[in-house]
């Protein structure tokens, strides 16, 4: 397979696990309002908020809960300078990304040896194997969860692995 059908198949995955330009370059508040605009130009009825399955967090609630966790963790808190959303727990082997998006929570693994360590825990935390990879080449696995109790689980045990 040469590099434009691996870049063709990861587009391909990325897009099943839902991401679009919208849900990533949107504020989440403005990803439902053009939904229920579109809805209603179709002349169809928006789905009302309470129907929604998963309610996003606001990016400065998602920075908030990140910082409390590695505060309560003895992790750093690490926040890309150009990508301000891009937030992780370091400070133990490898790094644990955590991306709040419209459908859920998006924990990622980095590392070889922190993706071999947690890979087990991870699929057994959520029932499933990961959702998909953020890396063409598979190097970043993550799994897509709506509960911010099992992100807290992942990071407790990120935090017990060997540094």
């Amino acid at each position: 397979m040469d590099n434009r059908e691996k870049q063709r198949a990861f587009r391909e995955r990325q897009r099943t696990a839902g991401f679009t330009s919208i849900t990533e370059w949107v504020p989440n508040d403005a990803v439902y309002l053009f939904k229920a605009l579109a809805a209603a130009l179709r002349g169809e009825k928006p789905a009302p908020e309470a129907e929604r399955q998963f309610e996003p967090i606001t990016d400065g609630e998602h920075e908030r809960r990140m910082r409390a966790l590695a505060k309560e963790l003895g992790l750093k808190f690490h926040q890309q300078k150009v990508t301000k959303g891009h937030r992780s727990l370091m400070g133990r082997n490898g790094t644990l990304w955590v991306g709040a998006n419209t459908k859920g929570f998006d924990i990622c693994l980095s590392g070889q040896s922190l993706i071999a360590e947690m890979t087990p825990f991870m699929r057994k935390l959520t029932g499933s194997d990961a959702t998909s990879s953020k890396q063409p080449n598979d190097s970043a696995p993550f799994w897509r969860v709506q509960d911010w109790n099992l992100v807290r689980s992942a990071a407790k045990f990120y935090a017990q692995t060997r540094s």
